[in-house]
Formats: structure tokens, sequence, C-alpha cells
């Protein structure tokens, strides 16, 4: 795997073997312009001294945060892409550089805790909209776990994309290097970037992996261990320190009541079916209104498969959609909201079902 990202680069480099797409080194500003949008870059300074680069591409009226943002932005909203620490925008601290050891010393749940909460708080300000609607590649790091009344005040919709209950082999190989900063190095997209980037492979390269912390990678590789959504395990001796007790505390999703929808698959090796099944959808009970079994989809199709923007991206715009819709009681004909929860398989394209979707459960 290694060895994949080396050939990459060397073949990036090689004046030989010159890239064939001229975004391969562009960074998100130089993105946006270049495909014809606008941009602002706006700064967020966590709770704890993070400062994180926001990306907005201010088009439309209705605030939608994530980072998927072209399909949006052609569909009429307000985009604001997050970043969260140590990435490549994630980089700076109100007075700590990249080289101590404490810039660091964060894993998955300050993702959510900090990095999330103070973005969207500071999006909510800027924008004097009352409530946003929230897509997450991630569950564990999309999802302000033990904050839900956050949640409830500020989403209006959610969609989790690919929720990881799991974690490869691969990030207990890598954590036991005992480095303090890691690249994520995820065997999924050896296999999945020759099977379909053939044309855009360097693009791909060009902009992964980001950095985090081995810290982080230990944390991922305890929700292996122990199968549960808990706080960080320093050791029982630590944890009497930290948490007051000498297990770490469970995150509960029952606890979370905002309305949501899911997009997984069976075929992504890093959520496991039963996991899906076990640990998410059922604590997660009536907050989550139905969820898309995509058939198919491997880890890294969801954020950049060929078929993403047909059979994820869009359907989440047709959600909103109808949501908006809903709340400004202009469609006729629709069923009110019910409070259950609905699966809907899609084996392939099911565009004409998706289309007609008028409410909490689709047809």
């Amino acid at each position: 795997m290694l060895l994949y990202y080396v050939l990459v680069f060397v073949s990036i480099l090689n004046p030989a073997h010159p890239t064939r797409n001229e975004e391969t080194f562009m960074k998100v500003p130089q993105l946006i312009s270049h495909f014809g949008y606008m941009f602002e870059e706006h700064y967020v300074t966590t709770e704890d001294g993070y400062i994180l680069t926001v990306h907005r591409i201010p088009v439309g009226r209705d605030v939608t945060f994530n980072r998927k943002g072209f399909v949006l932005a052609d569909a009429g909203f307000d985009v604001w892409m997050a970043n969260t620490r140590g990435n490549e925008y994630g980089k700076n601290h109100s007075y700590l550089s990249v080289g101590d050891k404490a810039f660091w010393n964060f894993t998955w749940y300050h993702h959510s805790r900090y990095d999330l909460k103070n973005t969207v708080e500071y999006v909510i300000n800027a924008t004097k909209q009352e409530d946003i609607y929230y897509y997450a590649v991630r569950m564990l790091s999309g999802v302000p776990l033990d904050v839900p009344h956050f949640l409830k005040k500020y989403f209006a919709g959610f969609c989790s994309v690919n929720v990881m209950s799991k974690v490869c082999n691969v990030f207990l190989t890598l954590v036991g290097m005992g480095t303090e900063q890691l690249t994520q190095f995820n065997n999924v997209i050896t296999t999945s970037l020759p099977l379909h980037f053939e044309s855009r492979w360097d693009v791909v390269a060009g902009h992964l992996p980001s950095a985090s912390s081995a810290l982080n990678l230990l944390h991922w590789a305890q929700v292996l261990r122990f199968h549960e959504l808990r706080k960080f395990d320093y050791g029982e001796a630590r944890n009497i320190d930290v948490y007051g007790q000498k297990q770490p505390p469970l995150f509960n999703l029952t606890r979370i009541t905002t309305p949501m929808f899911m997009f997984w698959s069976s075929d992504d090796t890093l959520a496991p079916d039963t996991d899906v099944r076990e640990h998410i959808i059922k604590k997660l009970g009536n907050a989550l209104k139905g969820s898309f079994a995509l058939a198919h989809f491997t880890h890294i199709d969801f954020i950049l498969g060929l078929r993403a923007t047909e059979d994820v991206y869009k359907p989440i715009v047709r959600l909103i959609y109808n949501d908006l819709a809903e709340r400004a009681n202009i469609v006729g004909n629709s069923p009110p909201a019910q409070n259950h929860y609905s699966e809907v398989r899609m084996d392939k394209r099911h565009d004409e079902e998706l289309c007609d979707y008028t409410g909490d459960v689709l047809p």
C-alpha cells in the first residue's frame, strides 16, 4: 500500500509522464475558481484553539453544510465545506505549532465535539439562518455525539453517508508505528482507484491522503476492538482522572432525535452490514427516517465514485427539496411526515423512485 503511494507520487513528478489533469496540484480555492464558482474563505477558531479554514460557495439561500459542494451549489444552495484539525486546512492553532506533540493530541471525538460544533455555530452566525442541512461522510466524525441537543437546535436534516462502525486492520498496523502524526493510508484506495479513476487518478493522488494523529487512529482501533461507540480509552488509571470512572463513557445514539437519512452499502468492507444494522440503525430508532442501501459501493465510492453523483448526491438534493417543500406547506398531495423508518434497496439506479419521493418514506 505504501509502495502504491510512492509510485503514484513518483509518476506525478516524472516529466516523462506529465499529469493529465491540471487540477492535480490545485488547492480548494483554486479548484472552486477553476470550475467557475465564486468562493470565500472563512476561519473558525475552536474552543480549544485550533484554527480551521472553511470554504464557502455562496449560492442560494438555504444553507447546506457539507464537502460535496458543486452538486449542491448547482442545486442553488449556499454551501459551506468544513475541515478538521490536522488536515491540510486545519494546521493552525492559537498557541501551538504542528511540531508540538500537544497539537496532535486529538481523536475523532474532538472532530465532532469541537471542530464540527464550532464551525456550525460560525455558519449559523454568519448566515443568520435558523437551521441548516448537514451532510457527513462518516457518522463518528460527523455528529457531536455527546451534545444531541446541538443537533436538535441547528440541523433541519441530516444525511449520514458511509456510517463507519468498524475499521480495517491496516489502522492497527499504522498505529503500531508509534509516530505522533500519521497519514491515513487506506487499503481500500488501492483497490478502488485503479477500477474507478483511470482518467483522474492523478487528481485523487494529488489531494489524498490527508494527515491525522496517531491517537485518532488508535481511537478507531478501539472501536474495532470493542464494537462500541465510546470515548478514548486511556487505561483505567487515566480514565479515572479524565472521566471519573474506570471505563470510558459510551455515546448514547438513542438521545439523538434530529431526523436523519443514511446511505450505506453491504459491499463497504469498513462498514459491515451487521454493524450498520445492529449498532447504528437500531440505536438511532425514530431519528432515522430512511436509508439507501447501495449495491457495489466500496468505502471510497461514497466520496469519489463515478456513481456517487447519481446515487448519493442528487438523491440528497431531492431529500432536501422535499423537506423544504413540506416545511413551507406547499406539497399539496404529500402525506404528513411519518415517524417510522424505511429502507430502500438500490441494486441499480432507480431515479424514477427517487424523483417520486414526497415524504419521509420512499415508495
